[in-house]
C-alpha cells in the first residue's frame, strides 16, 4: 500500500476523522432544527402531489413543487427565506409572461389547421417552432448574461430558464390559461409551503439574530485584545533568559485571531444586508447599528496592526525559536534591531497601556450589556459578562452609566498620551547603558517604529471604542423614549436598499449557502472585483486644479474638539482656496458627459466576459434541444426526457474548466444517490401500491439529502439529489410519458451524463477558462493594485508639501477593495486548479506557491492600509513638514518598490524570468529613515516652519531638563504627528520584506536570469570578492 493511502487509511479511522477530513459542520442544534424543517416542507409538499385533486389542480407540471420545496428550503433565517422567495416568485411571473408571449405569436403562426391537415400545416408547424427556438435562444442568453453580471439573481434567473425551457418544449396547442396554471400553482404553493415552515417552526429572524453575531464579533474582539496586549507587554520579559520561554503556541493563536475577527465582521455585515428582506417588530431598527458595524472597521485594522507589531516583536525577541518561517522568506529589518532596547522601552509603557486595557474591557462589558439591551440579545451568549453574573446584566445598563465610561475612557485616553510621553522623555539611560547608540534612544531606529506602531494602534483602537460608546448612548435614549410609549414603542421596521451604490454591491454578491464553498462562488468574486476596479467619484469637493478635495474632520473623543487638516504651502502657512460654484458647475458638467461618452465606448468590452459566458450557454444548449424544435423528432424528443438534458447542463455548466468538472462529479453523484432511493421508495411500497410506505421511505432519503445540503460543502449534490428523488418517482406514479420505474431511473441518470458531457465540452471548446490562466491574471491584478496603492501612498515625492487630502484616501481604498476582490477571485480558482486535467502533472506545488503569494499579497494590503490608517488620523510628519529635505528618498523607495511590483507582475502574466538585478527598496528605506535622522540632529530641524499643537504646549512643560534644543528635539519625535511617520515606517519595512519574498516565489515559478558563474553570478560584498579573489577555481 502506498503512503498516500495509508495516509488516507489512518485519517478516516474515526468518524469525527471523517468529519474534518471531509469539512462536515458537526451535528449542533441548529443543524437539527433546519434538515427537520426542510424535511417537513418537502414531504408536505410531496404527500399534496399524492392527493389526486390537488395534483390535477397543479397541471402537468406538478413536479416543480417539489423542486421549490428543495430550491426554497426553509433551512435558513427569515430575511434569506424571503428573499429567495421574492427571487422565485419574480423569476416565475417574468418566465410564464415571456413564455405566454411567445406560445402566443407561435399560435399565430400555425393558424387552426394543423387538426386538419398536418401535411399541409408542416410549414406554419416549422414556422412556429423556429419562432418558439427564437425565443429559447433569446432566453438563454439572458440567463447567461445575468448569471455572469449579477450572481444575486442566479436563482432569478434559474427560474426563468425553469419555467421558460418546460413551458416552451410542452404541447403548442396547449391554452394559455394551462400553461400558466402549470408553473405558477406549483411554484406558488411550495413557497407558502416553505414560508409556512419557516415561519412556523423554530423560526430564525436575522434581524434578532443581528445582535448576536455583533456580540460574537465583540467577544472575538475582546479575546485578541487580551492576547496581543499579554503577549507584546510579557514577551520582553523573557529577555535574557531561554529561548523556550518564548510560547510559540501563543502567537500562532494571536495570529488565527485575525482571520476568526474578519469572518466574524463579514457574518455581522452579511446578516445586516440580509434584514432588508424582513419586516421586525422591535424598538430599534436593524439599520439603526449600520454606524456601529461600520466603526468595526477602523476596530478591525487597528487590532490587526496590533497582531503584526506582536509578530515583529517576535521575531526580534523570540526568533531564536522561529523555525516555522519557511528558508523563502527574506530576514526581517527588525531582527537587526537591538534586543535591550526594545525590552526596556516596553518596561517604560507598561503602567500607561495596562491602564488604558483596564478602562478598555469594562467599557467592551458596557458595550456589550448596551447591545444586550437594545437589541434583546441574551447575555449569557457573551464570553465577557463582566459587569455582574446575571442574566439581566442588561437591564442594569443606563445613560448614566454610559456617560460615565465615555467620560472616564476619553479621560483615560488623554492620560495615556501624557503618560506615554512622559515616560519615553524620562525613560532611564542607565537601563540603555548595554543598548547600542542609547543616547539618541528617540531618534528614527526599528525598536521606535514597533513602539510607535504598537501605541498609536492601541490608542486608535481605544478612540474607536469610545466612539461605539457614544453610538450606543444614543441608542439607548432611543430604547429608552420609544419604550416609555408602552404598546405603541414597538414599530414593525422594513429594512430596505435606498442608496444605489448599496445595491449595486448587494446584487454583485451571492448567497454562501446556496453554493459549494469551495468553487462555485467564482462569477460573484470576479463581479465583485469587476465592480471594485471602478473608482467611485461621486463623492468629495471639486478643489481649484480640478481634484477632489475634503478637509477631514475627525472628533477625537480624548479631547472632544474636531480637527481640520489644511493644504500647506512650503512654509508651513493655510493656503486658501476660493472656487468659483459656476466653473464649479461647469466643470462637474463636462466631466459628467465625458464619463457618458468613455461609458459609451467602453460598454461591449466592459462586459466582455458576460458575452462570452451568455454564448457559452446558449450555443451547447441549442444544440441539445434543437430535435425539439423539429417537427419531425418533437414527439421522440419528449417521450425520452429530453428536456432533462438542458436542464442538467444548465446546472453543471460553470465559470471555469474545473469548476464545471467537479459540479458535474458532485452532481452525478446526488443524481444516482437520489434516483436510486426513488427506487428503492418505489418497490418498498410494493412497485406503487402502498403510498404510505412511499412516503415513509422518501422521508428518511430526504433526512439524508438535506443533511448533506446544510451540513457538508457539497450543496449541489444533495440539492439535485433531492429533486431526483421526488422527479423520478413522481414521473412513474403520475406519468405524463409512458415509462416504468427502471426507465426513469436510467432516463434521468443518461441525461445528467449528456447534459454534463456537453457542459464540458462548451468549457473546452467555446471560450475556454481555464482556472491556473485566471489565477495568474488576477494574481497579477492584484499586484497591479499594489502599485496603485504605493503611488497614492507615496505624494509629494516631486519636493511639495502636501497634507491628508479625503480624495486620495479614496482612491486608496478603491485599489485596496480591488486588490483584495481579485485575490478572492484568485482564491476561488485556485480550489479548482487541482481539479482540472493537467498534462505536465500535477499542480500540487504551484498551489502552494499560489497559496504563499496569496497570502503574502494579503500581508502587503494590510500594512498600505495601516500606513494609510495612521496618516488619516495623525498626520505624517515628514510629509508634511521635512518633505523638502527628505522627498528623493521617498521617491527612491516608491520608484524601487512599484517597480519591483511592475517586474513581478510582467514576468508572472508573460512567463518571462525575472531579471537578476532589481533595485532595492530595503536599501532605499535604510537611506531614508537616515535621511531623516540626519535632518532631526542638525540645524535643519530649526528651520522647519510649523505650529505647535495643543499637545505639544500641554507636555512643554514636563519634560526633564536640557538644552532648549534637546527639549524642542524631544518634543518634535515624541509629537503624535512624528509617532505617526514611525509606526508607518515599521509597515513599510514588512512591506518591503514581503515584496521580496512575492519575487522569491514567483522566481520559482518564472526562473531568474542569473549568471552562472563569476563575480557577477553573486552579490560583490567583501567577502565574497576576497574569496573570489583567493581561489576563483574553487568558488
Amino acid at each position: 500500500m502506498s503512503v498516500k493511502h495509508q495516509s488516507i487509511q489512518s485519517i478516516l479511522k474515526t468518524p469525527t476523522a471523517i468529519r474534518v477530513y471531509f469539512n462536515i459542520k458537526p451535528l449542533d442544534g441548529l443543524i437539527v432544527v433546519r434538515v427537520i424543517k426542510c424535511c417537513l416542507a418537502t414531504l408536505t409538499c410531496f404527500i399534496l402531489v399524492l392527493i389526486t385533486p390537488i395534483q390535477t389542480r397543479l397541471g402537468s407540471s406538478y413536479f416543480l413543487i417539489c423542486i421549490c420545496s428543495v430550491l426554497v428550503h426553509p433551512g435558513r433565517r427569515a430575511g434569506a427565506m424571503f428573499e429567495a422567495a421574492f427571487f422565485v416568485s419574480s423569476g416565475c411571473l417574468l418566465g410564464v409572461s415571456f413564455t405566454l408571449l411567445g406560445r402566443f405569436l407561435s399560435q399565430r403562426i400555425l393558424g387552426s389547421e394543423q387538426l386538419l391537415d398536418p401535411v399541409i400545416s408542416s410549414g406554419r408547424y416549422q414556422g412556429a417552432l423556429s419562432l418558439l427556438a427564437i425565443f429559447e435562444l433569446i432566453m438563454l442568453i439572458f440567463h447567461g448574461f445575468v448569471k455572469s453580471k449579477t450572481p444575486r439573481l442566479a436563482q432569478f434567473c434559474f427560474v426563468v430558464f425553469l419555467v421558460c425551457h418546460f413551458g416552451l418544449l410542452s404541447d403548442i396547442n396547449a391554452s394559455a390559461g394551462l400553461i400558466a396554471r402549470d408553473f405558477t400553482a406549483p411554484i406558488f404553493l411550495g413557497m407558502a409551503v416553505c414560508v409556512f415552515y419557516n415561519l412556523a417552526v423554530f423560526p430564525e429572524f436575522g434581524s434578532s439574530y443581528l445582535g448576536t453575531s455583533a456580540m460574537n464579533f465583540l467577544d472575538e474582539f475582546e479575546i485578541t485584545v487580551n492576547l496581543t496586549r499579554d503577549f507584546f507587554l510579557g514577551i520582553s520579559q523573557i529577555h535574557g533568559k531561554s529561548s523556550e520561554d518564548v510560547n510559540e503556541n501563543s502567537l500562532a493563536k494571536i495570529t488565527s485571531q485575525k482571520s476568526k475577527m474578519r469572518t466574524k465582521l463579514v457574518a455581522c455585515k452579511s446578516t445586516l444586508a440580509e434584514c432588508i428582506f424582513e419586516f421586525s417588530y422591535a424598538y430599534l431598527s436593524p439599520q439603526e447599528l449600520k454606524p456601529f458595524i461600520n466603526k468595526m472597521d477602523d476596530l478591525t485594522l487597528a487590532l490587526s496592526a496590533l497582531v503584526d507589531a506582536t509578530e515583529l516583536e517576535y521575531a526580534l525577541i523570540g526568533r531564536a525559536t522561529q523555525e516555522f518561517i519557511d528558508v523563502m522568506r527574506p530576514e526581517k529589518e527588525i531582527e537587526y534591531a537591538d534586543e535591550t532596547m526594545l525590552a526596556v522601552l516596553i518596561d517604560t509603557i507598561r503602567d500607561p497601556v495596562t491602564e488604558l486595557s483596564s478602562i478598555i474591557t469594562e467599557s467592551m462589558s458596557v458595550i456589550k450589556s448596551s447591545l444586550a439591551y437594545t437589541y434583546d440579545v441574551n447575555y449569557k451568549r457573551s464570553f465577557f459578562p463582566k459587569l455582574t453574573g446575571k442574566n439581566d446584566a442588561a437591564k442594569q445598563i443606563s445613560l448614566e452609566k454610559v456617560d460615565q465610561f465615555i467620560q472616564r475612557l476619553a479621560l483615560t485616553i488623554k492620560a495615556y498620551d501624557f503618560n506615554i510621553r512622559l515616560s519615553l522623555e524620562n525613560m532611564s539611560i542607565n537601563a540603555l547603558s548595554s543598548a547600542t547608540d542609547a543616547d539618541n534612544y528617540l531618534m528614527p531606529r526599528d525598536e521606535l517604529f514597533l513602539i510607535s506602531s504598537f501605541l498609536l494602534n492601541y490608542r486608535e483602537m481605544a478612540n474607536s471604542v469610545c466612539k461605539m460608546l457614544v453610538d450606543f448612548r444614543n441608542l439607548i435614549e432611543i430604547r429608552d423614549r420609544r419604550q416609555a410609549r408602552g404598546a405603541f414603542g414597538r414599530k414593525l421596521w422594513f429594512s430596505n436598499l435606498t442608496d444605489k451604490r448599496d445595491w449595486k454591491a448587494y446584487l454583485g454578491t451571492s448567497r454562501d449557502d446556496d453554493k459549494d464553498k469551495d468553487d462555485a462562488s467564482i462569477l460573484t468574486q470576479v463581479n465583485r472585483a469587476a465592480q471594485s476596479e471602478v473608482i467611485d467619484e461621486e463623492n468629495g469637493e471639486i478643489n481649484a486644479d480640478g481634484e477632489k478635495s475634503i478637509d477631514t474632520k475627525d472628533r477625537d473623543p480624548a479631547n472632544g474638539t474636531i480637527h481640520f487638516k489644511l493644504d500647506r504651502n512650503s512654509c508651513g502657512h493655510t493656503k486658501q482656496i476660493n472656487v468659483n460654484k459656476e466653473s464649479k458647475s461647469l466643470w462637474l458638467k463636462k466631466t459628467k458627459i465625458r464619463h457618458f461618452i468613455a461609458d459609451v465606448i467602453e460598454y461591449p468590452g466592459r462586459f466582455k466576459k458576460d458575452w462570452k459566458f451568455a454564448l457559452k450557454v446558449a450555443i451547447p444548449m441549442m444544440i441539445i434541444t434543437f430535435p425539439a424544435f423539429t417537427p419531425s423528432m418533437r414527439q421522440w424528443y419528449g417521450d425520452i426526457r429530453g428536456s432533462w438534458v438542458g436542464f442538467v447542463f444548465i446546472l453543471v455548466i460553470e465559470n471555469s474548466v474545473g469548476g464545471t468538472i467537479w459540479n458535474f462529479f458532485i452532481r452525478t453523484f446526488g443524481v444516482v444517490i437520489g434516483s436510486a432511493w426513488a427506487v428503492a421508495a418505489y418497490r418498498a411500497g410494493y412497485n406503487g401500491d402502498n403510498l404510505y410506505v412511499i412516503t415513509f421511505v422518501m422521508f428518511i432519503g430526504f433526512i439524508f439529502v438535506f443533511y448533506i445540503m446544510l451540513a457538508t460543502p457539497y450543496f449541489k449534490s444533495g440539492m439535485i439529489a433531492a429533486s431526483s428523488m421526488n422527479i423520478v418517482i413522481l414521473a412513474t406514479l403520475f406519468p405524463t410519458v409512458p415509462g416504468t420505474i427502471i426507465e426513469n431511473f436510467t432516463k434521468r441518470s443518461v441525461a445528467m451524463i449528456v447534459g454534463g458531457a456537453f457542459a464540458l465540452g462548451a468549457q473546452l471548446v467555446l471560450f475556454p477558462t481555464r482556472s491556473r490562466d485566471q489565477l495568474v491574471l488576477f494574481v497579477g491584478k492584484a499586484i497591479t493594485n499594489l502599485g496603485l496603492m504605493e503611488s497614492v501612498i507615496a505624494l509629494g515625492i516631486e519636493g511639495q508639501v502636501l497634507a491628508y487630502s479625503m480624495a486620495s484616501d479614496k482612491k486608496f481604498s478603491n485599489y485596496a477593495k480591488a486588490a483584495r476582490a481579485s485575490l478572492s477571485v484568485a482564491e476561488a480558482y485556485k480550489a479548482t486548479l487541482k481539479r482540472e486535467p493537467r498534462i505536465k502533472g500535477q499542480s500540487g506545488d504551484i498551489e502552494k506557491i499560489y497559496t504563499e503569494m496569496i497570502f503574502v499579497i494579503r500581508q502587503i494590503i494590510d500594512r498600505m492600509e495601516n500606513v494609510m490608517f495612521l496618516r488619516r488620523k495623525y498626520g505624517s510628519f515628514t510629509l508634511e513638514e521635512l518633505n523638502p529635505y527628505v522627498y528623493q528618498y521617498r521617491r527612491q523607495i516608491s520608484s524601487s518598490i512599484i517597480l519591483i511590483m511592475r517586474t513581478a507582475e510582467e514576468a508572472l502574466k508573460n512567463k518571462r524570468p525575472i531579471p537578476q538585478f532589481l533595485p532595492s527598496a530595503r536599501i532605499a528605506h535604510r537611506r531614508y529613515v537616515n535621511r531623516v535622522r540626519e535632518v532631526l540632529m542638525s540645524d535643519l530641524l530649526n528651520k522647519v516652519c510649523d505650529e505647535e499643537s495643543d499637545d505639544d504646549q500641554q507636555f512643554s512643560g514636563s519634560v526633564r531638563d536640557g538644552s532648549e534644543y534637546e527639549i524642542k528635539q524631544r518634543q518634535k519625535v515624541l509629537r503624535r504627528k512624528f509617532m505617526s511617520w514611525s509606526a508607518s515606517s515599521c509597515a513599510i519595512e514588512e512591506v518591503v520584506e514581503y515584496i521580496e519574498s512575492l519575487t522569491e516565489l514567483i522566481k520559482l515559478l518564472v526562473g531568474v536570469n542569473h549568471f552562472k558563474y563569476g563575480f557577477l553570478s553573486r552579490p560583490l560584498y567583501e567577502d565574497w570578492a576576497a574569496h573570489a579573489t583567493r581561489g576563483f577555481d574553487d568558488f
